[in-house]
Formats: C-alpha cells, structure tokens, sequence
C-alpha cells in the first residue's frame, strides 16, 4: 500500500459487493441531488444564454478537484475518503476533525433533503407534510433506507443503481421532450458582467458537489484503485452533460425562466399540462431518493472509518456476522439523520453542508502533494502536474468560502468546533497512531 493507514478494513470482513457499474452510479446519484430543479433559472437570471458557458466552466473547476481525488483514492482500498486521506496526510487531529465535519454535515444534509422530499410528496398526499403525518413520512423514508443498509451492500448498491438509472432517464427525457416540444432556436442575447457570469459559476459549481461518495465506501468496492477514478471522472462527464441538456431545454422552453421558480416543473407543466407537473414532482422524489441513500451509505461509512481506525470506539465499527455491513454504524446515523430531519430547518442544514464540502474538498487537495512527497509507492492513477492541479484546485475550494455567508461559516466553525470538543475527550486514548491500534471486530 502506498499509505500509513491502518490495514483492518481490508481484513475486517467486508463484503466487495460494489462492481464498477453499481460505483458509477453511486456516484451519480451523490451528485446529482435536488438542486438541478431550480438551478437553470437562477444560472439563467445572472446570465441569460451564457449561463451554458457557466455550466462547462464549472464542470471544469470541478473536474480539477475530481482529479485530486480520483489520485488519492487509487492510493486506498480502505472505506473513509477524504477522512482518510486527511488523516493520512495530517495526522490524527486533522483526520479526526475532518471525519468529524463530514458525519454531521452528510447526516444534516440528509435532512435538509428529507424534508424538502416530504413537501414534494406533499404534491400527491398533501397531509404529508404537516404535523403526524410529516413524522410518519420521515421515519418511514429513514426507516426503509436504514433496513435497506442493514440488508447487505450488494442489495444497497442494486437499490442505488436503479435510482440512479431512473433520475437520468427522468432529466434526459424531460430535455428531450422540451426541445422536441421548442425547437433548437436559441437567441444568444447579450453578454453578461464578468461580476454576474463569476457569480453564476459559485452557484452552479455546488451542483457537482457529492464527488467523494464512492471513495468512502471503499472498503467495499470491486478493486478499487481501479475502478475509483474510472468512476469519479466519468460520473462528472455523464453529470456535465445531463445538467446541459436541463439547462438547454428550460431555455428553449420557458419565456419567463429568470423569473420562475420551479423552472423544470414550470418547463413541464407547458409541455404536458397538470400531467407534466405530476411527472416533475414524481422525478423529484426518485431524485431526492438516490441522494438519501447515497447520503446515508455515506454517514455509515465515515463513522466505521473512524472506529476502524481507532478514534472512537471500535464496537462502532463493528459487523454484522453475516452481512457484513456496520450495524451500530448504520443504527447512530439513521438517529442523527432521523433527529436532524424532525428538528433542523432547510436553511439551517444548507448552511452547515455547503461550508463544510468546500472545506473538506480543500483539504484533500492539499493532501496530494503531501501524500506525493512521501515516495511510498507510485499510485495507480497519476496526475500530469498533479501538484499544480491540487493546488488550483484548493486555491478554487477556498475561494468558495467567500461566498458563503456569515451565517454558513458559523454554522461550520460550531460544529467543527465541537469535533475538536470530541477529539480532546478521546486523543488520551491515541496510543501510538494508526497502525498500533487493536482489530476492530
């Protein structure tokens, strides 16, 4: 191996049950999430027909920090991702901070996801969303996928793969009727301020954001050093292509697109009628599912990483004995997300998971060169001027920062800061690192 990190996950006992297919689609479905909804109006808003440009540009920015991650991952056969990588590269307070923000900021994003799926199932069931009957929704959502995860990997994965298929096949058709429905004229209209065309790249750039998802299940990947960057890269080309495609048709199809809110249903609802607004709404639940899942495979797994490797109690790395996958693990997060989903607020949860992803992708760029510097071992996949990509790449992630608002970055720095709380209470327990830690069976 061309790391330090402790070894037990490979020899834990966990199954390999995600091939290259079901890992591609993984990662799709952490990608794409409920965002590409209303994103082509605001994209449109700040730069009308050249919010296209925006979107390439992006996908371009996003493509250096994929790249970065796509070499660190080829290093590990381990679960964890950037948790890992961090961990490796700065030592335990660093990883253990950085484990720390991922499982709350991925359990808090569950719930904002959550219940922004119960208003749009509120669409077909309108007590839904209200009082016992939102409850009732929520535990039900959380509690199928958290059996879901307790049945087994390979029975997760299959679950994922078909979301996956079917949020593609919903955007792609969607496009394809709206141009079918408008034609392909396309007035170009006039350029926007570079102040308006940067901005619509911050915005735009976050829908790429979920590209660590196959990375941290690792651990349970087909030969992963292999199939991860095949995967990360080509999840961003099939992603890029698809968020065009949305893009294009609102364009073509809606007069008032900056003015719209719900610009794909709106889109819809032209083209089909009420029925168009039904098919919206039935796509954005299958949407927001294969997100909840990825989401929760996730949390799950960053928080057996962290038993695994020591820093905190192992029994939560723990396994069941026939279908391998984490139980106490999965059982803590399903709570955390159950509790984040009842309690927090949409806006609360955004502001938590945005700042954190932007710091923690930050951090496993300036991983690279570290890693790299080690000499261990080549990595299966190396970068043409990889440390300039990373540091690009970093430079980009913290800009990213800025346009947060002050409320995003409190909101981190708290939860950060009650990681660091954690890891003062445990690092007692630090016995000489990584590799002079017990098995975690």
């Amino acid at each position: 191996m061309a790391t330090t990190v402790s070894e037990r996950a490979v020899a834990g006992g966990l199954i390999r049950g995600i091939s290259r297919g079901h890992l591609l689609a993984l990662q799709i479905n952490g990608i794409i999430g409920a965002g590409i909804l209303g994103l082509p109006s605001t994209a449109f808003a700040l730069s009308g027909t050249y919010s296209l440009v925006a979107w390439v540009v992006s996908a371009s920015l996003a493509a250096g920090i994929a790249l970065c991650v796509a070499e660190i991952s080829s290093r590990y056969e381990q679960s964890g991702g950037p948790y890992l990588f961090t961990l490796d590269a700065f030592g335990p307070s660093v990883g253990f901070v950085i484990g720390w923000l991922m499982w709350v900021s991925r359990a808090v994003a569950f719930a904002a996801v959550c219940g922004l799926l119960v208003e749009y199932a509120g669409f077909f069931v309108e007590p839904a969303t209200q009082g016992s009957g939102r409850v009732a929704l929520v535990c039900l959502v959380v509690g199928g996928i958290t059996a879901l995860l307790l049945a087994g990997i390979r029975q997760t994965a299959w679950v994922s793969t078909a979301l996956a298929v079917a949020k593609v096949a919903l955007l792609a058709a969607f496009a394809l009727a709206a141009i079918l429905f408008a034609g392909t004229s396309l007035d170009v209209g006039p350029a926007p301020s570079l102040a308006n065309f940067t901005t619509t790249m911050s915005v735009v750039l976050f829908a790429f954001f979920g590209l660590e998802n196959g990375p941290i299940a690792s651990g349970e990947t087909a030969s992963p050093q292999r199939n991860l960057p095949f995967a990360i890269l080509a999840s961003i080309a099939i992603v890029t292509a698809l968020y065009l495609m949305v893009q294009y048709a609102c364009i073509v199809t809606l007069p008032g697109l900056s003015q719209s809110r719900r610009p794909i249903a709106d889109a819809a609802t032209l083209i089909l009628g009420l029925s168009g607004g039904q098919f919206v709404s039935a796509g954005a639940i299958v949407i927001m599912l294969g997100t909840l899942l990825t989401q929760m495979v996730g949390t799950t797994r960053v928080l057996m990483a962290m038993g695994q490797q020591g820093q905190l109690p192992s029994a939560i790395a723990g396994l069941h004995p026939v279908r391998r996958v984490p139980v106490l693990a999965t059982v803590i997060s399903a709570a955390m997300a159950l509790a984040a989903t009842l309690l927090s607020t949409f806006t609360s949860a955004i502001a938590i998971t945005v700042a954190t992803r932007v710091f923690v992708y930050a951090a496993v760029c300036l991983a690279l060169p570290v890693l790299r510097a080690r000499r261990q071992a080549p990595s299966p996949f190396r970068l043409s001027a990889g440390t300039l990509i990373a540091s690009l790449s970093a430079a980009l992630s913290l800009s990213l920062i800025g346009t947060a608002s002050i409320r995003d970055i409190v909101a981190t720095a708290a939860v950060g800061a009650g990681g660091w709380i954690v890891w003062c209470g445990v690092r007692e327990r630090w016995q000489g690192g990584i590799t002079d830690q017990p098995a975690a069976e």
